[in-house]
C-alpha cells in the first residue's frame, strides 16, 4: 500500500477522536501553528464538507481539517489536496471545487498524472524538488478550477491525463508559476494609479486587452474588478 493511502487510512480510523478534541487531522495537534494574521494564529483550514450535519444528505464522515504548519510541511509532497493559489483544501477528489494537477510536461508531450506515472510524491518530479536558493517558493502542485479559469480566461492550457479511463486534469507548471511570478510586476504600467489603469482597460479593444491581460498580472486584477 502506498504511503499516502496508508496515512489516509489511519486518519479515517482516528477521525472521530480528532474531531472530538478539535485537532488537526494530519498531525493531531490542537496548537501547532505557523502563520499569523493580525497577531493571531491563523485558523485551521477545512474542506467544503466539514461541519455538515449528519442528517444532511451531503454529510461525509471523513471531511478534513488541517493546520497551517501541515500545509507548509506538504509543499513538495502533495499529500494534502489544496489549491496553491487560493488555499482551499479538499478531503478527496469529489470534495468542493475540482483540483487540477500541475505537471512538468505540456499537452503535446503528455506524460500522465502523478498516480498514473507511479510517483509517490510531487518531489519525485524534478520541477517540484526543494529549491536550492533560500527564499524561492516551491512550485504550486495543484490549483482549483476556479483559480485556473481566472489565471487563463481566454486560453485553455489544461488537458486530461493520457492514461485510459483516467480523468485527472493537468496543467503545465510554468503556466501557473507565470501567473504568480514577480516578473509580471516589472512593467512600468504598474506605477500608474488604479483609476488610470481602469481608463486603459476601458479604452482597449478586445484583442488588445486580451494580449495585455496575458502579459501583465496587475491587469488581471484590474480587468476582473471592472468586468
Amino acid at each position: 500500500m502506498p504511503l499516502h493511502e496508508y496515512l489516509e487510512k489511519k486518519r479515517r480510523e482516528n477521525i472521530q477522536h480528532l474531531n472530538s478534541i478539535g485537532s488537526c487531522h494530519i498531525c493531531g495537534s490542537t496548537c501547532r501553528k505557523s502563520h499569523f494574521r493580525n497577531g493571531q494564529p491563523a485558523p485551521m483550514r477545512t474542506c467544503s464538507c466539514f461541519g455538515v450535519p449528519p442528517d444532511d444528505p451531503n454529510h461525509w464522515p471523513f471531511s478534513l481539517r488541517v493546520c497551517e504548519m501541515c500545509i507548509a510541511d506538504d509543499t513538495t509532497t502533495g499529500r494534502i489536496l489544496s489549491c496553491g493559489i487560493c488555499g482551499t483544501v479538499a478531503c478527496d477528489e469529489n470534495c468542493g471545487e475540482e483540483l487540477v494537477e500541475c505537471t512538468d510536461q505540456p499537452e503535446w508531450n503528455n506524460a500522465g498524472c502523478l498516480e498514473c506515472r507511479g510517483k509517490e510524491a510531487f518531489s519525485d518530479l524534478a520541477i517540484f524538488k526543494p529549491k536550492p536558493n533560500w527564499g524561492d517558493p516551491p512550485c504550486i502542485m495543484r490549483v482549483c478550477a476556479k483559480c485556473l479559469d481566472l489565471a487563463t480566461p481566454w486560453v485553455k492550457y489544461d488537458f486530461v491525463c493520457r492514461r485510459l479511463k483516467c480523468n485527472t486534469r493537468l496543467v503545465p507548471s510554468y503556466v501557473i508559476e507565470r501567473k504568480r511570478s514577480h516578473t509580471f510586476k516589472s512593467s512600468p504600467l504598474n506605477t500608474l494609479p488604479e483609476d488610470g489603469l481602469l481608463a486603459i482597460v476601458d479604452f482597449l479593444a478586445g484583442k488588445d486587452l486580451q494580449q495585455l491581460y496575458l502579459t501583465n498580472s496587475l491587469f488581471c486584477t484590474v480587468a476582473e474588478k471592472s468586468a
